[in-house]
């Protein structure tokens, strides 16, 4: 575990970078992440209060954009989408409708597709009417190209600009052999308009997604199939094996490192392990790999590796900005905090550190949805803590389980991943974040997990952390370590007398080697294990003319240097001194 987290605390300048957010789009391809490593610096913009301000798209990113713009008094601001889906994704097709379909699975099929279709009206208008507050003009209009400064239209009109957003969203890749002719091939926005009790099959392609909707289509009476092709970054993980097998134990039939073959109006024909499957169906949804949707720039469409991911721009075009989903976020929570992040930088010139926006949980929504927080690195990392919701009485109560996993650093003493999987995933996550800012020792680990409530499973993380955390001391309790400062021997002279830890011969000795401040330091650290341990050794320090120093000791002293830290390590099985020059003695 510990390796994954020191490569990307190694590599932490490439992550406030956004060099994360481009390795999704990479994995597993390795010439994409020869590309992701690439950070290109464009230059800033000058903020001006009159600039002309033109934002692409009406989805979440874009309205808190706008807001932030209506804040910072922007009055030269148009807006251009290319429908009138107020809200975009979230509110239409996205996190929403599968909220609500949640919520009211007691239900039949048939009643919460009749409320469904009525409450994603009643929310896009709500949507709508915060966008009028605004006041910002409404141009609903295709975007084909940007060329220079004007936004081309599919009207063959065009828009200037000083400075462009773009919130288009992303889009999912159609596999070759999926007729884009397909009459029962559906897309997303228009899943949540089949009627209850077909036959649906997903087609995934590195797109873990497809489980909540899965999952969300059994409660609109859909027999529901899962084709997962491609590559899995999630697979080794045990909260994600757990969550498929949930999901699996709901109905789902899901068929895992899949080959797709050939698909018609009346069959999809697939590959596993060699053998052939065709499946009879009535819809096809496809959710293959999400990539940013971005128009032509300049005569050529640019892709997530082509941007300075802390200005969101393109080094060539400071002036055009990429926002949520286009930047290639994919979260709505990810995009709000981006986008005010990009205001941010555009009023004080700060650039943009991704590390936040990375660090936002990932969320699978299903009757147990699949939680997750923590570092990238966590995605690699295998030694999981596992605990079961039943070990807390509210779930006993409520007749709910679920099981938490987390990585606990003991050198911190905090929580650096969890994953949860739970009904109330998406709300105990949200705790659960807040508290891995702080040691598990801090008292806000128990009073934030009140009893009775189901965050009380982080009382548990806590306890069962420092448990781990007291065996790991009593089992080093045989080692005392210690740390001293070496003092200052700069004006040392055998004429006006030695220290206790210094003869007039190793003086000597030290003197005439290549590096006597380092030979004077391991005789300081060698006094000292004597004092603190009372290691009584007949030893002789010096430093051949490579710079290696040689002791003479008896067996069983390991003395360690650090000529760049000017700091030595000297250990025994049952003491360690570590001694550093102080800087006057440098």
């Amino acid at each position: 575990m510990s390796l994954p987290r020191h490569l990307f605390k190694a590599l932490d300048p490439l992550l406030v970078k956004g060099f994360a957010i481009k390795l999704r789009h990479a994995f597993p391809d390795p010439i994409q992440m020869l590309r992701a490593l690439r950070q290109p610096h464009g230059s800033d913009v000058e903020f001006k209060q009159d600039d002309s301000i033109v934002l692409v798209g009406m989805g979440i990113a874009a309205l808190t954009c706008l807001r932030q713009l209506k804040q910072e008094g922007f009055k030269n601001v148009r807006i251009i989408a290319k429908t009138p889906l107020y809200g975009g994704k979230c509110i239409n097709y996205g996190c929403m409708p599968a909220e609500f379909v949640s919520a009211h699975r007691y239900k039949m099929p048939d009643e919460i597709f009749r409320l469904l279709q009525d409450f994603i009206v009643e929310l896009r208008s709500d949507i709508h009417k915060q966008f009028d507050e605004l006041g910002y003009p409404v141009l609903i209009e295709n975007v084909e190209s940007i060329q220079d400064s004007n936004v081309l239209l599919s009207s063959s009109e065009s828009v200037g600009f000083d400075r462009l957003i773009l919130a288009t969203g992303s889009r999912y890749l159609l596999p070759a052999q999926i007729p884009a002719c397909l009459s029962k091939l559906v897309p997303i926005p228009l899943f949540w308009h089949i009627p209850p009790g077909r036959k649906l099959v997903i087609y995934a392609e590195d797109n873990i997604a497809a489980l909540s909707i899965a999952d969300t289509a059994l409660s609109l009476g859909h027999s529901t199939t899962i084709l997962l092709a491609g590559t899995n970054p999630l697979a080794g993980l045990p909260s994600f094996r757990y969550f498929l097998r949930e999901v699996r134990a709901q109905g789902v039939s899901i068929h895992e490192n899949i080959h797709l073959v050939n698909v018609d109006e009346s069959e999809i024909c697939f590959e596993k392990k060699g053998q052939s499957t065709s499946l009879a169906y009535d819809h096809l949804l496809n959710i293959g790999k999400p990539v940013p949707n971005i128009p032509a720039i300049d005569g050529r469409v640019p892709e997530i590796f082509d941007m300075d991911m802390t200005s969101s721009s393109l080094p060539s075009r400071p002036d055009i900005a990429f926002l949520g989903d286009c930047a290639g976020l994919f979260s709505a929570s990810a995009a709000e905090n981006h986008a005010k992040l990009l205001m941010r930088y555009w009023k004080s010139g700060k650039r943009l550190n991704l590390l936040d926006l990375d660090k936002a949980p990932v969320l699978l929504n299903g009757r147990k949805s699949l939680a997750m927080a923590g570092d990238d690195w966590q995605y690699v990392a295998r030694r999981w803590n596992e605990l079961d919701f039943r070990s807390i009485a509210w779930s006993k109560a409520h007749r709910l389980d679920g099981k938490l996993w987390y990585l606990f650093n003991e050198e911190s003493g905090r929580v650096e991943a969890l994953h949860i999987c739970h009904k109330q995933a998406a709300e105990l996550i949200n705790i659960g974040a807040a508290l891995m800012e702080y040691p598990i020792h801090e008292s806000v680990w128990m009073t934030t997990s009140h009893h009775s409530s189901s965050a009380e499973i982080f009382k548990v993380v806590a306890e069962k952390a420092t448990a781990a955390m007291k065996k790991m001391d009593n089992s080093e309790e045989k080692v005392r370590a210690y740390t001293f400062e070496c003092p200052s021997i700069h004006d040392l002279h055998p004429s006006s007398g030695l220290p206790d830890w210094l003869t007039i011969e190793r003086f000597n000795q030290a003197m005439t080697s290549i590096f006597p401040n380092l030979v004077f330091l391991v005789y300081y650290g060698l006094w000292k294990l004597h004092t603190v341990g009372g290691c009584v050794a007949d030893y002789q320090a010096s430093m051949d003319d490579k710079g290696a120093i040689i002791i003479a000791r008896p067996a069983g002293i390991d003395i360690l240097v650090d000529q760049q830290m000017n700091r030595c390590r000297i250990s025994t099985d049952s003491h360690v001194v570590t001694c550093q020059l102080m800087p006057a003695f440098v």
